[in-house]
């Protein structure tokens, strides 16, 4: 029976690739109330029924605790944990399915949001790239077209009416400014 639903829940989650987990759980103990902690400022004070062991930021013993997988091995052994168990092999399988979907979508988050970082990196890189093109196609002086960018349009205009077997003529004029001496 336990294994039927521990697969249906695992199926579940991977298919639906969602990762959430239910913090709430009437059966679980307030570890506040529990530890008679007084510490306002931890997420789950004052808060019923709720899996503390899997959320970062809380409190234990005065001290503030990291991200579930850094606490979790502490956890394990505490009171609270035991008691939302209660020594109990299949509990105790369905806490730690738990826990192994919330990493899973710790990762997948921080995956998320380096993905996000590195498409605005992509971005910013290929806006700086065609800044570089424009500033080497472009004489610094007089900001005209320099020959290289001459060249690059002539043969792309000479493989184009090769291609189409259309004539092409290519006129050019020098203009230069005489200064008259007065």
């Amino acid at each position: 029976m336990a294994k039927e639903r521990f697969s249906t829940l695992t199926y579940r989650a991977i298919e639906s690739q969602n990762w959430e987990v239910s913090f709430d759980d009437s059966s679980i103990p307030s570890c506040w109330e529990t530890k008679k902690c007084t510490a306002k400022a931890c997420p789950v004070y004052g808060r019923e029924h709720i899996r503390c062991w899997l959320i970062a930021g809380t409190y234990c013993g005065g001290e503030i605790q990291g991200q579930f997988a850094h606490k979790l091995g502490n956890c394990s052994n505490c009171e609270v944990y035991q008691e939302a168990v209660q020594h109990n092999p299949i509990n105790e399988i369905g806490e730690n399915f738990n826990s192994l979907m919330l990493a899973v979508k710790e990762k997948q988050d921080l995956l998320e949001s380096v993905n996000f970082e590195l498409k605005e990196k992509y971005a910013e890189l290929e806006l700086m790239h065609q800044q570089a093109r424009e500033m080497a196609d472009t004489d610094l002086l007089t900001g005209l077209r320099n020959h290289a960018h001459f060249q690059h349009h002539l043969r792309w205009e000479v493989s184009q009416a090769s291609q189409k077997h259309k004539p092409l003529s290519l006129l050019m004029l020098d203009l230069r400014l005489l200064q008259v001496d007065q």
